[in-house]
């Protein structure tokens, strides 16, 4: 027999909805241009990098402002690959140049480029099948993750997922989840929460990230 539906839903708080307002096609070469300075490639730097630099700032609540979004967001672009228009070729780059930010932040410091130390190591793997249950485990673990999709008109998009609704079902004692939305920050629509139907992608892949304190 089975019983009402329970709505449920959850979502990590304390993720930047960010974008990056940084010029570009400038004359400087990387990592000169680390920070608010225009950078050498087009004036986007990527959903991907951007996406990633609201986690990486989630974590390292110290590089939330200004200065060190545009920082973080332009490192991810160095570390992702991120071509000169802003598009990153696959999820695994997406995934790679996450795990390598803080090698790559910490030799910044030591060059004196970046000023604030961090306090974590970030892993981070890619998972090309990604199910209700994996969103479920990570935002209730507080874990928010990049989703790199092929979303409406939007080819290879990118985006920081924060959360999700959907309802629990029991039918005849089996237990069972069905995702709804999940809420996501959205570098083309920053200061929001936006809400993606679940789901409602030709294809995803997700890349889950571990933030070690060190």
């Amino acid at each position: 027999m089975s019983s009402t539906p329970i709505f449920i839903w959850n979502k990590v708080y304390g993720v930047p909805a960010w974008t990056s307002t940084d010029s570009g096609d400038a004359d400087i070469q990387y990592p000169n241009n680390v920070g608010p300075d225009p950078d050498p490639w087009e004036e986007w730097d990527g959903c991907a990098p951007i996406s990633g630099s609201m986690i990486i700032a989630y974590y390292e609540l110290q590089l939330q402002d200004d200065w060190n979004r545009e920082a973080i967001i332009d490192i991810l672009h160095h570390t992702m690959g991120t071509l000169n228009g802003g598009g990153t070729l696959a999820p695994q780059q997406v995934t790679a140049g996450i795990a390598l930010f803080d090698e790559e932040y910490n030799q910044l410091l030591q060059e004196g480029i970046v000023s604030e130390s961090i306090s974590h190591e970030f892993s981070a793997y890619t998972d090309f099948y990604v199910s209700e249950s994996d969103v479920i485990r990570e935002i209730d673990d507080n874990q928010p993750f990049v989703l790199s999709m092929n979303y409406h008109w939007f080819n290879g998009h990118a985006v920081a997922v924060i959360g999700y609704t959907g309802w629990k079902y029991n039918d005849g004692g089996l237990e069972y989840v069905e995702l709804s939305y999940i809420i996501v920050h959205d570098p083309n629509k920053p200061g929001e929460d936006d809400y993606i139907a679940w789901n409602d992608w030709t294809s995803a892949a997700a890349s889950f990230i571990t933030a070690t304190e060190v």
